[in-house]
């Protein structure tokens, strides 16, 4: 988390940031948990950086393969 953070808020950088998102879901992050964190990173850096970074997370969200039920 505190890696996507630090990426989301730093302008220019959506590959690394798209590549962290998705490491991050595999590693149990959820999709509502990092829109929480981009939240906060509009709130206390600025929505433009939350703005891009919730587009990757899309991108990355819509690129995931769909969990098959059980």
């Amino acid at each position: 988390m505190v890696t996507v953070s630090a990426l989301a808020a730093m302008p220019g950088v959506e590959p690394q940031l798209e590549s962290h998102l998705s490491m991050a879901m595999n590693t149990g992050l959820t999709e509502s948990g990092l829109k929480q964190a981009f939240d906060l990173i509009e709130k206390n850096i600025g929505r433009q950086q939350a703005e891009a970074a919730r587009k990757s997370l899309a991108k990355v969200v819509a690129a995931r393969p769909e969990k098959q039920p059980r």
